[in-house]
């Protein structure tokens, strides 16, 4: 794979950020999700989650990859049409990130570089999760 400069890596990671706050926001508005997914405690988790998942992907990553970590949450975008899906079966809105997360760790996989980032992906969506049902 070709190598990429860590500035090209950055602004995409900001784009994907932004592109991730437009399109939750907007979608969940959308699909009237506010009072399940549009919630002060999301947003700080995820204002908490995102400096852990840059540190610690950092401490078995390159810069690079440490970058696409963060671009990896774009699929978090798709938590309210997941959930909206999810909810319509009967089931917890708060399912969708799961398959979120399942989604995020199947594009690009390097599981062999990549399982202790995951493996903490899926210890900080269980804190969340569990966060949310108390």
């Amino acid at each position: 794979m070709a190598k990429t400069r860590p500035g090209t890596e950055m602004v995409k990671s900001l784009l994907a950020l932004l592109f991730l706050f437009i399109m939750y926001v907007w979608s969940t508005n959308v699909l009237h999700l506010n009072v399940f997914l549009l919630d002060a405690e999301i947003f700080n988790f995820f204002i908490l989650y995102l400096p852990s998942l840059v540190f610690f992907s950092s401490l078995f990553l390159s810069v690079d990859e440490v970058f696409r970590e963060v671009q990896r949450l774009i699929f978090y975008s798709f938590a309210p049409i997941f959930a909206f899906r999810i909810g319509w079966y009967g089931f917890s809105f708060q399912y969708g990130y799961l398959v979120c997360y399942a989604l995020s760790n199947f594009m690009k996989p390097n599981f062999k570089r990549r399982y202790p980032v995951i493996i903490f992906n899926g210890i900080a969506l269980l804190i969340f999760l569990w966060w949310r049902a108390k």
